[in-house]
């Protein structure tokens, strides 16, 4: 899920272009906080409704990735507080 409320109302042209050859150039002369300024006052769109996930396709979900999950908190050595399943 995309958490950024500005990039969620930013134009998809805009994203596009951001995305391309040329937009990724030009970022790379623009700060951090220019194109976070940048975003923001691109963003006047409404923001996305982030969509329903039922709770049965969650636990699937749940289910089918626990395994997985814990050997690579195993195999890394790292604990992934921040993440959830």
């Amino acid at each position: 899920m995309n958490n950024s409320a500005h990039l969620s109302r930013v134009p998809a042209p805009v994203l596009a272009f951001a995305q391309s050859r040329t937009g990724k150039m030009l970022s790379g002369f623009a700060g951090r906080e220019v194109r976070d300024v940048l975003r923001a006052a691109l963003a006047f769109r409404r923001p996305r409704s982030v969509p329903t996930f039922p709770d049965d396709l969650k636990r699937s979900f749940r289910d089918d990735l626990a395994m997985d999950v814990a050997r690579l908190r195993q195999m890394t050595g790292y604990a992934f507080s921040g993440w959830s399943i």
